[in-house]
Parts: C-alpha cells; sequence; structure tokens
C-alpha cells in the first residue's frame, strides 16, 4: 500500500513511483513552482493543477531524480484534463540546470512531442477533455527517441528534444505549465526501467 505521508514512496522496481489518490496532501518532496492564486492541490481523484484565466499563470510540480535516467525507461501516467484546449505540459524531462531532453504535452485537444526549444511536432492523437488518459512512454535514452502509447494509439520512434544531444543528462521531471486555464488532475506518475525479458 502507498502511504499517505508527504514524503517520498519507494516501491520495488520503479525509480519513481507516486499514487496522487493515496495522498492526503501534497507530497513535501516535491517542488512546487506557482504564480497567486493558482493551484497544486490533492483532491479524492488525485493531484489537481490549475491556473486562472489571465495572463501570468504557471503551475510546475517538479521531481529531481537521484540520478540521471539511463536505458529504456518506461513512464507511465493517468491524467484527466478538465480543459484540454490549454497548453498543458505533462511530461517534461529535464536536464539538472533546466534544459528540456524530451517533453510531450497536450494543447487544443491534441497531443504533441518537443522536437526543439519552443518547437513542437505535429498532431500525435485527439486528447479528450474530462476522461481519463492512460498515458505510457517510452524513453530510448541510448538512441534518443521516444514511444508514445494513449490508450489503444501509439507512435514510436519520435525524436528526443534536438535531437537527443541531452538523452543521457536526464534528472529532472516536471508537469503543470505557464498558460492560462490550465485544467488537469493526475492520479499517478509510475517511473521505471524496462527490464529484457
Amino acid at each position: 500500500t502507498v502511504t499517505v505521508e508527504s514524503d517520498i514512496h519507494e516501491e520495488d522496481g520503479y525509480i519513481w513511483y507516486e499514487d496522487f489518490s493515496a495522498r492526503d496532501e501534497v507530497p513535501s518532496y516535491l517542488h512546487i513552482d506557482k504564480a497567486d492564486g493558482d493551484s497544486a492541490t490533492i483532491t479524492e481523484e488525485g493531484l489537481a493543477i490549475t491556473t486562472g484565466s489571465t495572463s501570468g499563470r504557471k503551475v510546475f510540480v517538479e521531481h529531481t531524480f537521484d540520478a540521471a535516467l539511463t536505458g529504456t525507461v518506461r513512464v507511465e501516467a493517468k491524467i484527466k484534463f478538465t480543459d484540454a484546449q490549454a497548453f498543458h505540459n505533462i511530461l517534461f524531462f529535464m536536464t539538472e540546470s533546466g534544459e528540456t531532453a524530451a517533453a510531450i504535452a497536450v494543447n487544443a485537444g491534441e497531443y504533441h512531442n518537443r522536437t526543439a526549444a519552443g518547437k513542437w511536432g505535429n498532431k500525435l492523437f485527439d486528447c479528450p477533455a474530462g476522461a481519463w488518459q492512460e498515458i505510457e512512454l517510452i524513453l530510448h535514452t541510448d538512441t534518443g527517441k521516444l514511444d508514445l502509447y494513449v490508450g489503444e494509439q501509439s507512435v514510436k520512434d519520435l525524436p528526443f528534444c534536438d535531437g537527443g544531444d541531452k538523452k543521457d543528462q536526464i534528472k529532472r521531471f516536471r508537469t503543470g505549465g505557464d498558460k492560462e486555464n490550465i485544467g488537469m488532475v493526475v492520479e499517478y506518475f509510475k517511473i521505471g526501467n524496462v527490464t529484457a525479458p
């Protein structure tokens, strides 16, 4: 069982395992960077991240890994968007200094991957508001490629950001965003290495 104290939960086979639906409050080990009036709070469903409707909005929830991610890494998430039209940074993987290595976002009701600083790839899948999305992201830190699965949909061999030049430097994870009208609930994030059969 997942404990509800505000400390990091360790689960065998995972680098990071966080089930927000089993928490009473936002774990204290997470770094929250937010503007006044915006929020990251625990609800019955999980971690609710919301921003207001005016400019200058921001809520980022960050976790720093003990060491850089290596090998093939599986990322699992269950997320529901109350407004899928807003720009949500749902799965951002960064270097220790904050440079983006690989990222998936939802904007205008669509999933996109980041290809370079400020540049996003074409639409991958639709993202409906109000429905839980089971997301699996496979990061290949050796090749700088990623595979994305959302429900029954999948796309493989998408590029990391900037040609994968930071593929072996992933030390931080971020979710949230710095746009208005963000509305998402995260039930869980689970990150672990994929082991060969």
